[in-house]
């Protein structure tokens, strides 16, 4: 175990420690894509199915805009805007969920995250915050961006 400087617990503020992880990750060269616990992204002409988790409609549209502008097809077929703990089992079959972590409560979701990354689903967190814990925590929690 390791301590990261100024790593906190998002729920005590108490310092904390961080456990290291092995990530599996291939090089570009190889073109085969990041994984992190998913089976690998589909390939081809079809749109990559998204869903986007956040609490505010400014942030769904916002998504929806930058991903219509992108060279291959993204379309948003789930949206999403609670930190309901039923949420991994309603996000149905997509490709990518794109979720932020901080909702109505203030603190981070992170038993969200883990539920979602649980049920299978590639995650790429999408949030304000700064602290390190809360990054960290997300990190280990087995999504593949943040």
């Amino acid at each position: 175990m390791t301590t990261h400087p100024g790593a906190r617990d998002p729920n005590t503020n108490e310092p904390t420690t961080i456990e290291p992880t092995t990530i599996e990750r291939t090089s570009v060269a190889g073109a085969a894509p990041l994984r992190v616990g998913a089976a690998p992204l589909r390939v081809g002409a079809a749109p990559l199915r998204v869903a986007v988790v956040d609490d505010h409609d400014v942030v769904h549209a916002g998504i929806e805009a930058w991903f219509h502008q992108s060279d291959r097809p993204i379309s948003v077929t789930r949206t999403f805007s609670d930190a309901d703990p039923d949420l991994p089992a309603r996000i149905g079959e997509v490709d990518v969920v794109v979720m932020d972590l901080l909702f109505d409560s203030g603190r981070p979701e992170l038993d969200l995250l883990r539920g979602v990354v649980g049920a299978g689903h590639r995650v790429v967190v999408y949030s304000m915050t700064t602290d390190p814990a809360t990054i960290l925590e997300a990190w280990t929690s087995g999504r593949c961006a943040t």
